[in-house]
Formats: C-alpha cells, structure tokens, sequence
C-alpha cells in the first residue's frame, strides 16, 4: 500500500473519531438534560425550560451537522481510496451508508425523549405515583 492510501486512511481514522466525538458528546449532554429535568422538576418554571429546549435543540442541530460533514468527508476519502486501488474498508462497506442512518434514528429517539422529559418532567414519576397511590388505597 502507498504512502498516499496510508495517509488518507490516517485522515478517515480522524474523521472517524470526530464523528464518535460528536456522538459521545451528544449522548452526554442528553442524559445531562434528561437527568437535571427529573431532579429539578420542581424548581424550573416554563421559562428555564423553555431556554434548556432550546439550547440543547440547537446543539444538537450543530452536532448532526458536523457529523454530517464528517461523513461526507469519510465517504470521500473511502471513495478516493477505491481510486488508488486499495482494499482497505473501514470495517464495512456500508459504513457511508448504514451507520449514518441508525445513528440519526438513535439521535431523533433520544432528542424526543429528552425534550419531553424536559417539558413533562411528571412524566417519569407518573408510574411510581400511581403505584404509591395504589398501596395507599389498600
């Protein structure tokens, strides 16, 4: 192998560890919000929940983003390792098209469920209210 494909699998390796820097980042600040909801339900009013929605709305929106662009420049430097006639696969071919894919399906779950918790932080205490009330009927 030349010493052009070996450079531009060093820089998919770096895109590559961008792009789970990105999620690891993501994953993070979602459980944060998740996680300070339930614990300060009481204290935040609408307003303070509002900013928090929309604050990590739009850093998430950055984070999709830039993992998109890290993307596109993984499957250019795939591309461009096909054009030098190296086998080299970062693991799979369908890595351009598959990881992608079920990362955004993960990212809008989580999102969703950190926006309503956010929102609702009643949410996640309705079950254990209700068996508390339930006990307390008996």
């Amino acid at each position: 192998m030349g010493s052009d494909a070996l450079e531009l699998i060093g820089l998919a390796q770096n895109e590559i560890a961008a792009i789970d820097s990105q999620y690891q980042f993501w994953i993070t600040i979602t459980f944060a919000v998740m996680v300070a909801s339930y614990l300060a339900h009481n204290q935040l009013g609408r307003a303070v929940r509002a900013t928090i929605v929309t604050l990590y709305l739009l850093a998430t929106a950055l984070i999709v983003l830039r993992t998109q662009a890290h993307i596109g420049a993984v499957s250019f430097l795939m591309t461009e390792l096909r054009n030098l006639g190296s086998g080299y696969t970062f693991g799979s071919e369908a890595f351009p098209y598959v990881f992608p894919v079920m990362r955004l399906i993960l990212m809008a779950a989580g999102t969703f469920a950190a926006v309503l918790f956010t929102l609702r932080p009643n949410l996640a205490r309705e079950p254990a209210a209700q068996r508390s009330a339930g006990a307390d009927s008996a």
